[in-house]
């Protein structure tokens, strides 16, 4: 057990993490902490005296820093304002495209069945692959950034989204189309679901409720945004150069990530040093230095055993499992109207 004296005026914010080593039971996955006014010290060799003038506070000198953070310049929770809000920012526009990239084309379905002579809604199936693309690759980016690190893989996953658009821009016919479109969900789906380790990484408690909201905002507004900007863009240009437009964006994204994002992911009970200059970021990009620094990390199939065992509890078993028989029966409904139609006319 860990006894708390308020040594001063503070206001404690209370976490798992919250005391730096605390005593934890065996028995439970949780940490007991006690506050308590008892100013004389440890009562028994289980407890552990921890005061609050030990702790390190915000710059108000009054909010407890939730998790402590260790003396290293290295530890993110250590760097500058600047340079945290600079690496947050490098995030956004990869969770902006993340659904956005998919929903970008369904106004395009049009000038295409054209060209391909094809109809319509033959042509949106284009978008299917990438849909159920989007799971597998999420499920791989939290194993991925776990093990090796969160900034190679949000490089890559840009890297490769911005290949698989051009793809998607070059292609001739409804296949290879399709192919780079599935490619894409894959591809596309990481930053909105490291997007929250990475927050966690650089910001205390009392932070991270606004980073999350604006990273959470930027991944739900762009499977809006997308097709709202490619239908004013199809009126004046081809369905390829539309495309392009859409190249430009995940250029933007790589560039960004590349100058201005940096690795948070950092243990602080055994820190490394990293190689500096551009020799070092270049490797930090690459994933070189996550694969060196891998040992004593979770590996990836651990990752997505836990996975896989928060899926399984009832709470979110259950209504996952409504949520897929109500859009199944409503996509069967759907199609069975549009059979009947079809021989109808």
């Amino acid at each position: 057990m860990t006894t708390v004296h308020p040594s001063q005026d503070a206001v404690v914010v209370m976490e798992d993490q919250a005391l730096p080593k605390p005593i934890i039971d065996e028995k439970k996955d949780d940490v007991e902490i006690r506050l308590s006014t008892d100013t004389s010290g440890p009562t028994s060799p289980g407890e552990k005296d921890i005061r609050l003038g030990d702790l390190k506070t915000a710059a108000d000198g009054i909010t407890v820093l939730v998790p402590q953070p260790s003396d290293d310049s290295h530890d993110p929770l250590n760097w500058s304002w600047l340079k945290k809000h600079t690496v947050f920012l490098a995030l956004l526009p990869g969770c902006l495209g993340s659904d956005w990239i998919i929903t970008y084309g369904i106004t395009l379905f049009v000038p295409q069945a054209m060209e391909w002579h094809m109809t319509p809604p033959a042509v949106a199936n284009s978008i299917s692959g990438a849909v159920f693309m989007q799971g597998p690759g999420g499920l791989l980016a939290v194993s991925l950034c776990q093990r090796y690190g969160r900034m190679p893989v949000l490089f890559w996953s840009q890297v490769i989204s911005l290949v698989a658009t051009i793809g998607a821009t070059c292609a001739t016919g409804y296949a290879g189309f399709t192919a780079a479109r599935t490619i894409q969900g894959f591809a596309a789906a990481p930053p909105q679901v490291i997007g929250l380790s990475i927050i966690h990484d650089m910001f205390f408690l009392h932070e991270r409720a606004r980073k999350i909201n604006i990273w959470a905002c930027a991944f739900l507004i762009g499977p809006y945004l997308g097709p709202f900007i490619s239908a004013f863009l199809v009126e004046k240009l081809d369905w390829q150069d539309v495309f392009a437009v859409l190249c430009g964006f995940y250029a933007f994204s790589v560039i960004a990530i590349v100058l201005f994002f940096d690795e948070t992911l950092y243990d602080r009970d055994n820190p490394k040093t990293r190689a500096g200059g551009v020799g070092g970021r270049i490797k930090l990009l690459l994933g070189i230095t996550g694969w060196r620094e891998s040992a004593g990390r979770p590996s990836i199939w651990t990752v997505m055993y836990h996975q896989l065992a928060i899926v399984c509890k009832p709470y979110i078993l259950l209504p996952t499992f409504g949520f897929t028989m109500v859009s199944s029966s409503i996509c069967i409904h759907v199609d069975v109207l549009k059979t009947n139609n079809n021989h109808s006319s």
